[in-house]
């Protein structure tokens, strides 16, 4: 089972640095993006943060400023 949550992680981290690719993200920029990205949100549900959907959306602004670098 753990093989397939790597396998299925490995997918889903590629997946995030070709879109960070297209942002203009290239070599280990965009793989560290993608980790951190993919790492981010898997340790929301880890830790189970409780955020109303009201609170949650106010902050994308923020993250996405963070994660990806870029405003609006």
């Amino acid at each position: 089972m753990r093989k397939v949550v790597e396998v299925v992680d490995q997918k889903r981290i590629a997946v995030l640095e070709q879109i960070f690719g297209h942002m203009g993200y290239q070599g280990k920029e965009a793989d560290v993006r993608a980790r951190v990205m993919y790492y981010h949100q898997v340790g929301y549900y880890a830790m189970g943060v409780r955020e109303s959907q009201s609170e949650r959306r106010a902050l994308i602004p923020f993250y996405k400023k963070v994660l990806t670098g870029h405003d609006g």
